[in-house]
């Protein structure tokens, strides 16, 4: 009975662009609420409702997004996220 262990090499990790930044995607999807919330063809009670959907994810975002970004630049991480880009960067 022959049982070989093969290895493989590490699989080389590189940055490019079908990486998406996940804050620039949050900011993105908050971009297009409050688009709805401006567009005129929705009831004014529904623009209401996508103002107070833009209004919490705004506060999150910066309560838990931004505050984690603030603490990686205080710490000095200048590690890469998968997009490549470094939290000075952000």
């Amino acid at each position: 009975m022959n049982t070989a262990v093969t290895t493989t090499a590490p699989i080389e990790y590189s940055y490019n662009d079908r990486y998406i930044n996940r804050e620039l995607s949050i900011l993105d999807f908050h971009l297009r609420v409050l688009e709805q919330a401006v567009d005129p063809l929705h009831p004014l009670l529904e623009r209401m409702n996508f103002l107070l959907i833009f209004s919490r994810n705004l506060d999150e975002f910066f309560e838990i997004r931004v505050a984690g970004m603030m603490e990686q630049l205080t710490l000095g991480n200048e590690s890469r996220t998968p997009d490549g880009l470094t939290p000075k960067q952000f």
